[in-house]
């Protein structure tokens, strides 16, 4: 069988075939990757370009950066230099029998817990606090709201720690204590509004939660009987491991 020899429309044919086929190859394997590469180049050029401007703006607030947190670290050692460090339980125990003691109330009972560790982000201050509850009955009115409301100038220091903006930087684990602290005394009720207004004045770092006051008779070696009242009062020591924090 003889083949026959191509004429010029089948040599045209297979020339816009061929030129087809070689359009087709080129764009799959040679033109396709190369805007693949050009645009993954782009990409990881506007990458690398944010990252040089955010590594600029880093160089740049450097020192911006120190100065805040110095001046932070500052703003703590300033907010929390009237709180205790971390306290034993006898230097609690001092601490507590020493107020009842420098006014003239007589301590008849002591309990101390162990220091537990508190958060910053949700402790709120009370701006209650030091609204015990009210005397019993048989107890004499001497002690009015307002004498129990000086109390709450206790608070006045922990509300501005709370507010020196430093929880992101110093709430640690450990860093924030308080220490519970129960105690009962008996003595005149002049003296333990004088001890409630020295507390509230003189010790920011004990805060008054509750105190009661009840009455008690007792048996004189006579044979008559005498009235007596008993405070009993719940505290919140605050304490700080000022070591445990460096800037």
């Amino acid at each position: 069988m003889e083949i026959a020899p191509m004429t010029k429309r089948d040599k045209i044919l297979l020339y816009v075939v061929s030129m087809f086929a070689f359009i087709v190859l080129f764009v799959r394997f040679l033109l396709i990757p190369g805007i693949e590469n050009h645009q993954q180049a782009a990409a990881d050029l506007a990458e690398a370009q944010d990252a040089q401007i955010a590594m600029q703006d880093t160089i740049l607030k450097a020192e911006f950066n120190a100065n805040t947190k110095n001046t932070n670290w500052g703003e703590l050692q300033s907010a929390n230099a009237l709180y205790y460090s971390i306290l034993t339980s006898d230097e609690l125990d001092t601490l507590v029998t020493g107020l009842e003691l420098n006014h003239s109330l007589q301590p008849t009972s002591l309990n101390i817990g162990q220091p537990a560790t508190q958060n910053l982000s949700w402790y709120i201050a009370s701006e209650s606090a030091g609204q015990g509850a009210a005397p019993s009955a048989g107890t004499t009115a001497a002690v009015t709201a307002d004498d129990v409301g000086t109390t709450a100038e206790g608070n006045a220091i922990l509300q501005q720690f709370l507010a020196a903006d430093l929880i992101p930087d110093y709430d640690q684990p450990g860093y924030f204590k308080t220490a519970a602290v129960t105690f009962s005394c008996t003595g005149s009720d002049t003296d333990f509004i004088a001890m409630l207004d020295d507390l509230a004045a003189g010790y920011p770092s004990v805060q008054l939660q509750t105190f009661t006051i009840s009455t008690r008779s007792y048996a004189n070696p006579d044979g008559t009987s005498e009235e007596g009242s008993v405070y009993t009062v719940s505290l919140n020591v605050i304490l700080c491991d000022k070591g445990g924090v460096q800037p």
